[in-house]
């Protein structure tokens, strides 16, 4: 995505081509790829469109897109002047910081899930001075306090994340009970997808009667309970298809599928194609 990409640590990474014009590296996202992180990208200057999630978006100076962890997407074109830069984030920061601050974004926020907007020009210019400051830091051939890096980052990306409050202002309110039984019950979900996929295992380890969970769900958002155990399955089905050479046999055993047939099924259900087929499509592009 970036000639320039460093790690700060477990919990940041910084990324950009805005010192040389290195826009043909978004060539290398010609082919659809998931983001295994969130991304906060700026754009400097040019344009270009993407393919996130199945729509096309179009990016311009000082607009600001958030990738989030799972999020697919794909280079269709950009403008040869293209210059951006990004802060990457962990999962793991992104709870304890949010939990900090009482932001609750929940898993259907978090996970496969993309927000662009325009940025003011303080909030642009602001962030573009910060990236740089931390940049000449860490490539500065010298020791640095990594403590004052990782403020100024965690300073960024709440930032960046205030962007999305102005835009959805009940992510800073407290949940109800209803919607804090559906928040932990997507905790779980993240955990334990790949291996329970009843309703009963989740309603235990909430102390609910599956009854009540499947009601929560349901009335929070909008889904049954099974769409919340499928999304993150066929997410990992997806990437796995993508990003590796195992069979198809060997991708529906680590996925928890008693044999090759069922998550056929299962996967043409919710794709509406064959995990093959699936494969060859994305091969061929």
């Amino acid at each position: 995505m970036a000639y320039f990409y460093h790690t700060i640590n477990n919990d940041f990474a910084i990324a950009d081509n805005v010192e040389r014009n290195y826009a043909d590296q978004w060539n290398k996202l010609s082919r659809m790829t998931s983001t295994r992180d969130m991304y906060c990208v700026h754009i400097v200057s040019g344009t270009c469109h993407l393919d996130l999630n199945g729509h096309i978006v179009e990016l311009h100076e000082k607009d600001f897109v958030v990738l989030m962890q799972g999020c697919f997407i794909r280079t269709i074109d950009h403008s040869a002047d293209l210059t951006f830069f990004c802060l990457v984030a962990r999962d793991q920061v992104l709870r304890h910081l949010f939990d900090e601050v009482g932001f609750y974004l929940d898993t259907r926020e978090r996970i496969n899930k993309f927000y662009k907007t325009s940025c003011s020009d303080e909030h642009h210019l602001a962030q573009k001075a910060h990236y740089l400051a931390v940049k000449r830091r860490v490539l500065s051939g010298s020791s640095f306090d990594r403590s004052i890096v990782l403020r100024i980052l965690e300073m960024m990306l709440l930032k960046d994340m205030e962007l999305y409050w102005g835009c959805h202002p009940k992510a800073l309110m407290l949940p109800t009970r209803k919607e804090q039984v559906f928040y932990d019950f997507m905790k779980l979900v993240e955990i334990h997808f790949l291996t329970e996929r009843n309703l009963l295992f989740y309603a235990t380890a909430l102390d609910l009667t599956p009854k009540y969970l499947s009601a929560v769900i349901k009335e929070i958002s909008g889904y049954h309970f099974t769409y919340w155990i499928d999304e993150p399955l066929i997410t990992e089905a997806k990437k796995m298809l993508y990003y590796s050479n195992k069979t198809i046999k060997q991708i529906s055993q680590e996925l928890g599928f008693l044999d090759q047939s069922k998550f056929g099924r299962f996967f043409k259900n919710i794709t509406g194609m064959s995990p093959k087929l699936f494969r060859m499509i994305e091969e061929e592009e």
